[in-house]
C-alpha cells in the first residue's frame, strides 16, 4: 500500500484561499461588531463566509494504491471515495487544464468513467510515481498539461 498525501495547509485550494480568510477577517469583524452584534455572533458569521467562500471540500482528495486496486479518499470528508480494482480500470487519466485550475485524476473502467477527482492533496512531485505504479498493473494512463511533473 502507498498513499500519495500532502498536508492539508500545503494544498494549492488553501494557498489561494487564504488571502480570503484574511480579507473576510480584517473587512468582516469590524463591519459586523459595529452594526452591534455580539462577537460570538460576528464570528459565527465569519466562520460561515469562509466556509462557503474560501472552502472547496471537493477539491481534496488524494490517491491510495493497494495491491489490488486504486482508492481516491477525499481528506475531508472520508466517506467520499472512489474504489477501483486493477482488474475493471480500463484507462486512468491525469490532467491540468492549466492556469490556476486543480489537478485531476479520472478513472475509466468497462462500465464508463468516474467524476473528476481534484487531488490537491496529492503533491504534483508524487505524479510521476504514482504513474509508474499504475502503468506498472499494466492499465494505460494518460496526462495532459503535465509535462513539467510527468516525464
Amino acid at each position: 500500500m502507498k498513499i500519495f498525501r500532502r498536508s492539508f495547509w500545503k494544498s494549492e485550494e488553501i494557498r489561494a484561499s487564504k488571502w480570503g480568510f484574511v480579507f473576510i477577517l480584517l473587512l468582516g469583524f469590524p463591519i459586523f461588531y459595529s452594526m452591534g452584534y455580539p462577537w460570538e455572533m460576528c464570528m459565527g458569521v465569519i466562520f460561515v463566509l469562509i466556509f462557503l467562500l474560501c472552502f472547496h471540500p471537493y477539491s481534496f482528495f488524494y490517491v491510495i494504491l493497494y495491491d489490488d486496486r486504486l482508492v481516491v479518499q477525499n481528506g475531508v470528508f472520508f466517506f467520499w471515495k472512489g474504489e477501483y480494482f486493477y482488474e475493471d480500470i480500463v484507462k486512468v487519466t491525469l490532467v491540468w487544464l492549466g492556469g490556476m485550475s486543480n489537478h485531476y485524476i479520472q478513472v475509466f473502467t468497462g462500465k464508463g468513467k468516474s467524476r473528476r477527482y481534484f487531488i490537491d492533496l496529492v503533491a504534483p512531485s508524487d505524479y510521476q510515481e504514482i504513474v509508474n505504479i499504475v502503468r506498472g498493473k499494466g492499465i494505460l494512463v494518460e496526462t495532459v498539461h503535465l509535462d513539467e511533473w510527468v516525464k
